[in-house]
């Protein structure tokens, strides 16, 4: 599953404004989070006409900020929130807007986790949060997800083998969902200036590029508890001397099962229909 959005200024701004004062009026969520400032801070920009230079730290943090709001407007979108509690509700808008080198890296983790089931479920499937991390029903079976955010090359298979841990505890072999793009050196996080046409496809040679450098064959052997990989990656995307933002996402399903076999095949299916 591959797709592509640009969004418009005023739509930033306005849904941006609108998910927030949800989450902050029915859930109490602090009103000074990472998502508010952000929209505050993209606003005052916009409105002044004054887009940080191109690639700075200024708008780099910007871009970081663009892309946490796509993502809680999915989460939002889906309504799986509803499932979440309240405690992790309020360390999901938890963090600073500018992910690198943050040392609270939770409420990444919880967006990584909230948004991979929120993707699913906006493009039709059942999922529901819950341990591991949630479940996903396909073909008549409850899969447990255990999701995983890779920051570092050293700590794939420790990551892979946490994440296994926690699928071991279910009746059902389950999903491990992985998020490779902090596997990326800090530059190549998001995709400037490349016409729509290409960003997908740039996408795609990073994914190409990064999973070749950094996975082993050996980390999807003798994985008896799983049943499949979700590779997940989501950049965001800039244009010169625009405050138009684009975002891009691919999902990769590898399965674990015996080329051939029904397993196989039906997670074969499933990739090819998101």
């Amino acid at each position: 599953m591959e797709k592509f959005k640009v969004f418009e200024p005023i739509y930033i701004i306005k849904r941006g404004k609108e998910i927030v004062n949800f989450f902050c009026s029915i859930y109490g969520i602090n009103p000074n989070n990472r998502f508010s400032k952000f929209v505050k801070e993209y606003e005052k920009l916009y409105q002044n006409n004054d887009l940080p230079f191109f690639s700075s730290e200024k708008h780099i943090e910007l871009l970081a900020g663009f892309k946490d709001f796509v993502e809680l407007e999915m989460i939002y979108s889906s309504g799986i929130y509803k499932d979440a509690s309240m405690s992790e509700l309020k360390r999901l808008f938890d963090g600073n807007i500018l992910h690198f080198g943050d040392a609270n890296q939770t409420p990444r983790d919880l967006q990584f986790q909230f948004s991979i089931a929120a993707l699913l479920k906006n493009n039709g499937c059942t999922v529901k949060m819950c341990e591991p991390d949630f479940i996903f029903h396909y073909d008549r079976i409850d899969y447990p997800v255990a999701a995983k955010r890779l920051s570092s090359q050293k700590k794939i298979e420790k990551r892979i083998k946490e994440a296994e841990k926690q699928i071991s505890k279910y009746d059902n072999p389950g999903i491990i969902a992985l998020s490779i793009e902090n596997l990326f050196k800090q530059e190549d996080q998001i995709i400037n200036n490349k016409p729509l046409s290409q960003s997908a496809e740039e996408l795609d040679n990073r994914f190409i590029n990064y999973t070749k450098q950094n996975f082993n064959k050996e980390y999807f052997n003798d994985r008896k508890y799983i049943s499949a990989f979700f590779f997940y990656l989501s950049l965001p995307v800039c244009f010169k001397n625009s405050f138009y933002f684009g975002y891009v996402n691919r999902l990769i399903i590898v399965p674990i099962a015996p080329e051939g076999s029904c397993e196989f095949l039906k997670f074969k299916i499933l990739g090819e229909c998101l």
